[in-house]
């Protein structure tokens, strides 16, 4: 029998307790924001006492009733707008635009990396930032199980920032994706080979193609692809035996490159060959005044070994062959670390270690 508005009620608790039976009443409402933005009311209850059968329970609330000589007010809040919720498009949009003016001046190949991790999401850019619980983002994470580790991790970098701003601003009351599990795959994982000194020896032999002198320079300077591409034509001094490069580390930024004997003449042809007004030494052809980007590089690389018939490398393998080569060539750690652009993890070591570049060349030039 269903009970008059406002005498209470009687809630069944479940199995496993001595007294299951509660009765509760209304002592108000309370407002709040649903996960799609929107303005909703709920109950607010206290709870009076609790029984072991439910005719005990009828009992004494049908008491509490009698007995009772006061109502008790149950007052609703008066409507009214409710508070503006942004998507979570409109907070990355602030979030990304704080990483682009940071003071950490961020590179372009991490900005680049939040762009992608944004566009991953579409589905989700119109949702409120409400909706993020953490319900709903180990249900996103639970969807990438079939990706690699590093494509979670752009998608779950842009989640964090922008919920961790949602937090401060104050429209979530906690940022909940360390609560959830990230779901990633291992098979088929790529790991990094160094190139063979037989294969080394064939890119010199077949370096008719500008991609095979690229690759070179990446294995005899530690470069990263990503930091091959951007080198800038003002930031070469051959003549001194080094360049200017590093993108992506404190440790890598504007750091001075010692330049191997074998590939100055690489870097004459492309000076010689670039254009006089791009400041960068590996142009693009399709955007004035910028580099090629990584992706043009790689579908250059992987082509160029398939045509020459050598074993599947990936563009990173030029660099983990150069510090293989420095190892074997018995290279200090600490300066294959600065060749490399590596932090020592030593803050002694990090600050107050200053290499001569002369040093640096030395070494560079036992590979």
């Amino acid at each position: 029998m269903r009970l008059p508005n406002g005498y209470g009620s009687i809630i069944y608790l479940g199995k496993g307790r001595r007294k299951p039976y509660a009765v509760r009443i209304t002592t108000g409402y309370e407002l709040y924001i649903n996960k799609e933005g929107k303005e909703r009311y709920r109950q607010k209850y206290a709870y009076l006492n609790y029984y072991e059968t439910s005719k005990e329970a009828h009992i004494a609330l049908g008491e509490y009733n009698a007995n009772r000589t006061v109502g008790i007010e149950i007052s609703k809040e008066p409507k009214r707008k409710a508070e503006f919720v942004p998507t979570f498009e409109k907070l990355y949009q602030e979030w990304y635009s704080r990483k682009e003016k940071s003071p950490k001046n961020f590179s372009r190949s991490t900005l680049k990396g939040y762009r992608n991790g944004f566009s991953k999401l579409k589905e989700y850019h119109n949702k409120p930032i409400t909706f993020f619980t953490s319900v709903e983002i180990q249900k996103i994470m639970d969807s990438l199980s079939e990706y690699s580790l590093s494509y979670v991790m752009k998608i779950s970098n842009v989640l964090n920032g922008v919920l961790d701003l949602a937090y401060k601003m104050k429209y979530i009351k906690a940022n909940e994706i360390a609560m959830c599990e990230k779901m990633y795959t291992n098979k088929d994982k790529k790991m990094h080979r160094a190139f063979t000194r037989e294969e080394i020896a064939e890119l010199w032999n077949q370096q008719e193609e500008d991609v095979a002198k690229m690759i070179l320079i990446t294995i005899y300077s530690g470069l990263r692809p990503a930091e091959l591409v951007e080198i800038r034509k003002d930031n070469i001094f051959i003549e001194d035996n080094y360049f200017i490069e590093g993108i992506k580390t404190k440790a890598g930024k504007n750091r001075i490159v010692p330049m191997h004997r074998k590939i100055k003449s690489l870097f004459n042809y492309f000076i010689d060959k670039s254009n006089e007004g791009n400041i960068f030494l590996f142009p693009s052809r399709r955007k004035k005044d910028f580099h090629i980007d990584y992706g043009s590089y790689l579908k250059n690389f992987n082509e160029y070994l398939q045509e020459i018939g050598m074993e599947k490398h990936t563009p990173h393998d030029g660099r983990h062959t150069c510090s293989t080569l420095l190892a074997e060539a018995r290279i200090p750690l600490l300066e294959r670390q600065k060749i490399l652009g590596h932090s020592s993890n030593n803050i002694t070591d990090d600050v107050y270690v200053h290499l001569d570049i002369q040093i640096l060349i030395d070494d560079i030039n036992m590979i």
